[in-house]
């Protein structure tokens, strides 16, 4: 089912774009670095797929994270009516490789496409980077805090578990009062 399978060689910088784009729209890579991007795409192929083929079906072992680079692919499974279009610049095969389990949907190549497959172990090498960096990066804010500098490290491990991420732009209200502000002279 595969026509070709390339190694990369000399990327233009739309295309090395085009890849960073649809990883930072992934919600596990939204916030990857310079480096982690590079190493990614120092790993990746392409992978032709004829119109009609099965890229891989449901309940297969999952091998590969991918990135449409052209084309049109339809994601579908046996426990829903609900077919989702993949074309350039989405990602997909996400949820096997996490899970460590089987295929959730079959993906099937409806116009002749390319892809850019990520092998399971450079993507969850990824994953354990980006997650051992946004822990040090909560560690050290929660020790910026001064009431948890009295914690030991255990507590502020389980503290670190419980924070989320939030990224804002300047000047933009991220809270409100619920009711008026009263004040009182004594």
């Amino acid at each position: 089912y595969v026509k070709k399978y390339a190694a990369l060689s000399g990327l233009s910088e739309e295309e090395i774009r085009s890849i960073k784009y649809s990883l930072k729209n992934n919600f596990l890579f939204s916030d990857l670095s310079k480096q982690v991007v590079e190493q990614i795409v120092s790993n990746l192929v392409v992978l032709c797929i004829n119109a009609g083929d099965n890229l891989y079906k449901e309940y297969d072992e999952g091998y590969f994270f991918f990135i449409v680079k052209k084309g049109k692919f339809e994601s579908s499974s046996s426990s829903s009516d609900h077919i989702i279009t993949l074309i350039q610049g989405d990602t997909f095969g996400e949820d096997a490789l996490l899970n460590m389990s089987t295929r959730t949907t079959t993906v099937k190549c409806i116009e002749e496409g390319e892809l850019y497959p990520l092998d399971a172990k450079v993507f969850r090498n990824t994953v354990y980077t980006i997650n051992r960096l946004n822990y040090k990066e909560r560690i050290h804010f929660l020790k910026l805090i001064p009431m948890f500098r009295w914690i030991d490290d255990n507590e502020l491990n389980n503290v670190s578990d419980c924070l989320i991420k939030c990224d804002y732009s300047d000047k933009r209200i991220i809270t409100r009062p619920i009711m008026p502000v009263f004040s009182y002279k004594l």
